[in-house]
């Protein structure tokens, strides 16, 4: 009797001619990439025509479900997008949680690529292996919020919905979109283009199963997940606090604003914004992705004041403290939240508004922006201020208009100058300051990810200080990097080398992403490599070692990088940002750039040199900072040797 094979099918959308097509993801591309995210950059190589304008009906949006979406595994409901960004011109991928990818499964489908502008505000509909265009005149013009509760209403909240708001309808490029109301997707990029396609929300819902191929064999795999996380260290602290319960090691001194010149004290963040504050005041329930027992999402409240009453849902409090109560200077936790239900009902990332915000007010306070510049606003850190900029932005109005596009807008009108004193890469904010927490893998991969400054790549233990070698051997033990990459990145004076180890960390979150796992602690630390290879090959009946799935996470991020090689893009875009170098101001003094246990201080040749030690690791070529011919014949990429070429001139 033979074995029936679970089926990979991409739904084929033409919003304009309204046509659809499925197509069948073969056993080996699956082999070679995964799934998820992986396919999904394969799909990119053929469905984004190289320099095709971000705007353009024909740029695609590619939304995939994990490998493990939809099954017993835990903390795999992360479902992935990928266009090319308006934002920063980039290939860019984003990711987000709840429900959709496991619904998108429950539909029939792993992938879908929309093309094509509708030609009225359309809502797209994916239910039971089947595509429905919905009129959305109704909703244009509707915040987040409303648009899904709206459509749960009139088709029922078994589905999942990715919805833009206002700000994406004006195609603002630093607007996002929210699952299900709640998780972030697509910073700078799928919000706006979603908007080009006059496409409100995507919705998926059906009763299709999963296939598992070896049943006994996933189920195995799977207990031996759940027993991990089960015995995982403050798990009770984290499921009741979320990321409060380390609080005291995020920072050590405070948290970084006025354009990461200086430090905001912890011991007044703490007295504004503390755990006590959280569990006191802000903490209404906590929310969790599907199937995940270690809920990271937030149900906020406030109970005093101008905003009592109000309820929202979001990331973390303390992300949201920082970014409004820090950087913008809103005040109290309820005008934070206050912030934060504005900005996600609008679609504005907070994250991206609060970094550019806090950057303009710090130009206007030392005289480089004047009311002149901003249409008569004074620029200052209060609540009306941030109120009135956030809502001027998502309609592009006046000076909001400016801070619609982003870093690169700026720097275009007021001057490039400014670009040395922005964190940011590639046009994109970067979230995590290395004076603060030392240069470990995740700044450093906010430098070189080809999408511009995102952290999540470079997740490892180096998020939180005060680990020791031991546990970054341990880290490598189970992410699969191999003994001779491991005497590489333990040798030399600074301990870890962290930018030998981002190479490595970067294909590990490949897979995991290719999967569906989520790569954010403490899920992301729980996932060896493995485990994933035995859930993968249980699941889907194609066996792949440890050894394999390694190999294929390098396989997805180089062909990611090529995709932005095709853009244009290479070393000369792999820029630290000059102010590192510059000591932040702090109540306990200066803060210079230091290596994680801080051996030395770093200085501007110690950085090349770590980047030379990156591309060295990648197998790149340290003069166009790309991978070589060499390496894309090892990998199996042949398709992208041509670009390589042309690159190299």
């Amino acid at each position: 009797m033979t074995t029936p094979e679970i089926v990979s099918k991409i739904l084929m959308v033409d919003l304009t001619s309204q046509a659809t097509s499925t197509e069948v993801v073969s056993r080996d591309l699956q082999r070679n990439f995964i799934g998820g995210f992986g396919v999904d950059v394969f799909l990119a190589w053929d469905q984004i025509k190289p320099g095709t304008d971000p705007f353009d009906p024909q740029n695609p949006i590619i939304l995939s479900a994990g490998v493990l979406s939809g099954t017993h595994s835990p903390g795999t409901a992360r479902v992935a997008a990928i266009t090319k960004s308006p934002l920063t011109g980039a290939v860019s991928m984003g990711n987000g949680g709840m429900r959709f990818a496991p619904r998108l499964r429950a539909a029939g489908f792993d992938h879908v690529v929309i093309t094509g502008k509708a030609q009225r505000p359309t809502v797209l509909k994916i239910v039971d292996g089947g595509v429905e265009f919905v009129d959305a005149g109704g909703l244009w013009g509707k915040d987040i919020f409303d648009t899904t509760d709206l459509l749960w209403e009139e088709f029922g909240d078994d589905y999942s919905v990715i919805a833009m708001g206002p700000s994406g309808e004006k195609l603002v490029r630093i607007s996002l979109c929210l699952v299900d109301k709640i998780s972030s997707l697509g910073k700078g990029s799928l919000s706006p283009v979603m908007g080009a396609k006059n496409l409100k929300a995507v919705m998926a819902g059906g009763n299709q199963s999963i296939y598992v191929s070896d049943p006994t064999r996933f189920a195995k795999a799977v207990s031996a997940v759940v027993q991990k996380i089960n015995a995982t260290p403050n798990r009770d602290k984290f499921v009741d606090w979320g990321v409060y319960w380390k609080w005291d090691n995020w920072w050590e001194e405070g948290f970084p604003y006025k354009a990461n010149t200086e430090i905001f004290p912890k011991e007044l963040a703490t007295q504004l914004y503390g755990r006590e504050v959280y569990l006191g005041k802000v903490k209404k329930g906590r929310a969790a992705c599907f199937g995940c027992p270690l809920p990271d999402k937030e149900i906020m409240q406030v109970l005093e004041g101008e905003f009592a009453g109000l309820t929202t849902l979001g990331g973390g409090f303390a992300g949201r403290a920082a970014n409004y109560g820090i950087r913008c200077g809103v005040g109290t936790y309820d005008k934070v939240i206050k912030t934060h239900d504005t900005a996600n009902r609008l679609g504005i990332c907070s994250h991206a508004f609060s970094a550019l915000y806090d950057f303009v007010v710090t130009m206007f306070e030392t005289g480089r922006l004047t009311e002149k510049d901003t249409g008569g606003i004074r620029l200052k850190r209060d609540f009306a201020t941030t109120q009135k900029l956030m809502e001027m932005t998502a309609a592009r109005e006046g000076f909001g208009d400016i801070l619609a596009d982003g870093y690169n807008a700026v720097f275009s009108h007021f001057g490039e100058d400014m670009r040395d004193l922005a964190q940011q890469a590639k046009g994109l904010d970067m979230l995590y300051e290395p004076r603060l927490n030392r240069l470990g893998t995740k700044t450093f991969a906010q430098v070189v990810n080809p999408r511009g400054g995102h952290h999540q790549p470079g997740v490892t233990p180096s998020d939180s200080l005060g680990k020791t070698v031991e546990d970054f051997q341990k880290y490598c033990q189970r992410s699969g990097v191999p003994t001779e990459a491991v005497q590489r990145i333990f040798s030399g004076p600074m301990k870890v080398n962290m930018a030998r180890l981002t190479k490595h960390s970067q294909e590990f979150y490949s897979v995991l992403t290719s999967l569906g796992v989520c790569s954010k602690a403490p899920i992301g630390v729980i996932y060896g490599l493995a485990d994933c290879a035995e859930l993968y090959s249980g699941l889907t009946g194609i066996e792949m070692s440890a050894a394999e799935m390694k190999k294929a996470g390098e396989r997805i991020w180089n062909l990611y990088k090529m995709l932005n090689v095709r853009e244009g893009f290479n070393r000369a875009d792999d820029q630290f940002p000059k102010s590192w170098l510059t000591p932040m101001k702090g109540h306990a003094g200066e803060r210079p750039l230091m290596d994680y246990f801080e051996t030395r201080r770093l200085s501007e040749k110690d950085l090349a040199q770590l980047l030379e030690d990156y591309y060295d690791e990648c197998g790149w070529g340290s003069a166009f900072g790309v991978p070589t011919r060499e390496k894309l014949e090892e990998l199996g990429l042949t398709q992208a040797l041509p670009v390589l070429e042309k690159s190299h001139g």
